[in-house]
């Protein structure tokens, strides 16, 4: 495993180093990188294509919230995304006394706070897991601490990503005095990792990754008098399906967005040879799952060619 430290200031990188190291005993030193950047150059996404280019597993980032909501870095998000689950990019919520935006919703990256007890007010709806780190803590070493026990946890158990951090939510320790709801709480996240009992509850039924966009499985079509009804399995983590029709030497257009797992068109004038294709969205990331020209059709027999 190989650990990208992406941060502004030497000494600051190196305590999160520490704290990676001090709660993954299984990594060795080498296998953690600092990378320093001057704040007026930093880019997300130049950390991103630096991790893929020289094969790292984990970006560890201290820009923190206050940064990404008044500097634009949202913009990187679904970049950011897209690199999941090849990267796991760790983000510190920062110190101030602050509720940050609810965008941060089913994000991929893990959003951390820094101790209950001496957090003023860092929480938002992103919110995964808070630790602490040192008498002068800070949000950027709960990083460190919270990269360290997922991935040490990844490594013991010799288990996917999604695994090792669904454990670490589901036993994560929950007894903080201003925690309002369970397992997860806009104030705490989902709490405190507890490692050992992440590790003991190793063989429960993990769901599937909430994160990632599931593939295509089968399609079919059915022809009824001046009806076509297409149908199609469930896509992981799809939002919706939009339907596209073409005419021969037409453009194509969207004729429907739905939710559903089946669409009925009834083509408004002779609809043969006619294409139809089928897209799975989520955000702005799409899989095919249908896409097939209706060359004609008789009673008994129809003609297609496509997938």
């Amino acid at each position: 495993m190989r650990i990208l430290i992406s941060d502004f200031i030497l000494d600051h990188a190196n305590t999160i180093k520490e704290a990676v190291l001090s709660n993954n005993p299984l990594l060795n030193i080498e296998d953690i990188y600092v990378k320093i950047t001057s704040a007026e150059s930093y880019s997300w996404i130049a950390d991103l294509e630096y991790a893929v280019t020289n094969s790292f597993d984990v970006i560890i980032n201290s820009t923190g919230l206050i940064a990404v909501e008044t500097g634009g870095i949202g913009n990187s998000f679904d970049y950011i995304e897209s690199k999941y689950p090849q990267i796991q990019f760790f983000l510190a919520a920062g110190n101030a006394d602050y509720y940050y935006s609810s965008w941060l919703r089913d994000r991929s990256f893990v959003i951390v706070s820094y101790g209950v007890d001496q957090r003023e007010g860092v929480y938002g709806e992103g919110l995964e897991f808070w630790d602490t780190y040192l008498p002068s803590n800070y949000s950027s070493f709960t990083n460190g601490v919270v990269a360290g026990k997922i991935s040490y946890i990844k490594m013991y158990l010799n288990c996917d990503w999604w695994t090792a951090r669904y454990l670490a939510r589901l036993t994560a320790d929950r007894n903080e005095p201003n925690r309002e709801t369970e397992p997860w709480d806009l104030r705490n996240g989902y709490g405190k990792i507890n490692v050992q009992a992440a590790i003991e509850a190793y063989g429960t039924e993990i769901p599937d990754d909430p994160y990632i966009f599931g593939e295509a499985g089968d399609s079919s079509f059915i022809v009824f008098a001046d009806k076509i009804t297409f149908s199609w399995d469930e896509v992981a983590n799809a939002e919706g399906y939009k339907v596209y029709r073409k005419y021969r030497n037409e453009d194509e257009e969207l004729i429907a967005t739905t939710t559903e797992l089946f669409h009925e068109d009834v083509p408004t004038r002779n609809p043969f040879p006619i294409q139809y294709r089928i897209e799975a969205y989520l955000n702005d990331e799409t899989t095919e799952v249908f896409n097939r020209e209706i060359l004609f059709c008789v009673v008994g027999k129809v003609m297609v060619k496509g997938n």
